[in-house]
Parts: structure tokens; sequence; C-alpha cells
């Protein structure tokens, strides 16, 4: 078994380094935690503190969501879930969604048979016949992006209102007000969320009221055809979209036609996953690593007798080249 050392020399940064990139810590940089999470995790490695537990075990439970890579939204909200359980003395397991059957109570069975303590639950709609089962359930349980009115479970998220203001904001300052706002699937609790945002900073905005401007999409299929060719039609200068992956396919569409970004159409994404920082998209981030930790914090309180009703962490703007002054005529 590697220990520390062992990984800061293979990895040629120092053993503080790799004890903060693996606890979380602020004061590295992202890149730097990122190498540190990925190598150790490649390799099997936990803090031996990790490994005893005598508080028991906790569920990840990912419905519509994946995390097996460092480019989807839920791998560092996993990982944050993971460190902040850990090192309180819990376990985790991670279960890709459990089997629902209308004949019997198919979550608490799935506690109960698996002896979980509480559960953490990511890519839930609100159409997905399981989410019932939340409404009456005794175990503790924390929703990312999703609000259940039981005194036994708890919504963890990032305000979106505050997200899609920041965007709007920003796009508003360079000249722009014909915002178009590709959307996610409209299912989704944070979709419509992000819709009245976006309804809410047109009219805050003095923004070109137009339904030709705004188009649901899908977070994982990309939609950006119909969407790009809607929007120009419909005048937009600039392209808000509710995910940096819907960003991306944005982008792309809009170079395949010939307009340029930003000089033509500014385009703004949502989430900061790498993919932005690669393509240099202005987005709205969300820590997801503290979306993960404060998503254990909640839980570890529901175990401990706490109501809590919903925990919402603020986004922050982070400006890169995908924007700039609308274009004069």
């Amino acid at each position: 078994m590697k220990t520390i050392r062992d990984i800061a020399k293979i990895l040629h940064v120092s053993a503080s380094t790799v004890s903060k990139a693996l606890s979380g810590s602020a004061d590295i940089s992202d890149e730097t935690r990122q190498l540190v999470v990925d190598y150790a995790k490649s390799i099997g490695y936990m803090p031996r503190k990790y490994h005893a537990s005598d508080k028991g075990t906790v569920a990840v439970v990912l419905g519509e969501m994946d995390f097996r890579s460092n480019e989807q939204f839920g791998y560092e909200v996993v990982l944050g879930f993971q460190m902040a359980a850990q090192n309180q003395g819990f376990n985790v397991d991670i279960k890709t969604g459990f089997e629902f059957d209308d004949a019997t109570n198919a979550y608490a069975t799935f506690m109960e048979s698996n002896n979980y303590q509480g559960a953490f639950l990511l890519g839930f709609n609100n159409d997905d016949l399981r989410m019932a089962e939340f409404a009456t359930t005794e175990y503790p349980t924390v929703l990312l992006d999703n609000f259940i009115d039981n005194p036994k479970t708890a919504s963890v998220g990032t305000d979106s209102f505050v997200g899609i203001d920041i965007a709007a904001r920003h796009l508003h300052s360079l000249g722009h007000r014909k915002i178009a706002f590709l959307n996610g699937e409209p299912n989704s609790r944070v979709s419509s969320e992000r819709k009245m945002a976006y309804k809410h900073a047109v009219k805050a905005y003095g923004l070109k009221t137009d339904r030709n401007l705004y188009m649901d999409g899908d977070y994982f299929i990309d939609m950006s055809e119909q969407a790009v060719e809607q929007f120009m039609r419909a005048g937009a200068t600039a392209i808000l979209c509710a995910s940096d992956v819907i960003a991306s396919f944005v982008i792309n569409r809009l170079l395949r036609n010939g307009v340029q970004v930003p000089q033509q159409v500014s385009v703004v994404g949502y989430d900061d996953l790498p993919v932005s920082s690669y393509l240099g998209i202005t987005t709205v981030a969300q820590s997801r690593m503290d979306l993960g930790k404060i998503a254990f914090t909640v839980l570890n309180d529901l175990l401990s007798g706490v109501s809590i009703n919903k925990l919402t962490l603020r986004p922050k703007l982070i400006v890169r080249s995908s924007t700039a002054a609308v274009a004069q005529d």
C-alpha cells in the first residue's frame, strides 16, 4: 500500500501538497488537486484513518448522473462526500440506482438490506417513480437539487437564481439585450428553477422578451442544431446555457455555421466543468467538492436528529474568452 510520501515522490510534489489535495483544501491549485486525486483513485489509495469505521455505512445513490470521470458533474460531488464521510468515521458505498417495484417499498428494502444509516441521492428527476418513496421514508436522506417535504429528508444545491442573475448581469454589462437561454430537460427541478430565474432576469435587466429566445433541451443530448437556428433567427447576440456541456455543443454548432464566438455571439455555460476551462467558456461555477462535503454534513445532522429543510450554496461567475461586448452594426 502506497503512502502519501510515495504518491508525492511519484508526482513530484510535496507530501503536504498530497495531504491537502486529499483533504479537499482550497489553498492549492485545481490542477494539482485533480492530479493527486486522480492518481490516488487510480491506485485505490485511501488514507489510513479512513479504513476503519465504527459509525456504519452511508450510501451515495446515483440515478441519471455519472461520476467516473472528472469531466462529469458527479465526480467531485461524490469525492467531496466520500472525504467528509470517511473523515467522520463512516464507510461509503456508491450505488448506481436501485430497482423500483411498485409492489414493495423498494427504497426501504434497499436501505434495510444493505444496513445503510442514510443516503445521498443524485440525478433523480421530478418524474422518477422512486421520488414518491422519499416523501415517506424514515431513513435520513439528502437529495441534490431536489426537494421533498419530509423531516427525514433535506435538499442541497447551488442557488440557480443567483447563478442565472450573475450570468445575465455580465452579458447585460457587455451590451447584450437579446440573450437566449438553452435549458436542460424540463422534468428536472433545477431546470425549472433556472427557467424561472431566466424569466426574472429578462425583466430585471430589460432584456428582449421573445419566446423564440428560450428552448428546453437536454443535459446529455446535443440539441444545439435546432436551438442555434431558432436563436439566430430571433437575433440573439448571446446564448446562456444550463450546463457547460450544453455550452460546448452550442459553441461547436455556431462555429460550424460560420458564426464567430465571441465576436458575433457570446456564450455562457454553467457548472465550471473541466471542459469550460479547455474551451475558454465563461461559466457559472458550482463548487462541486463543497456540494459533496456539505451533503454529508447535512446527512450527519439528520442522523443526529436535526431536521434541515434546504441548504443552498452561492455560485460565482468565471469570465473566460467566450463572452465579449456585443458587436456593433
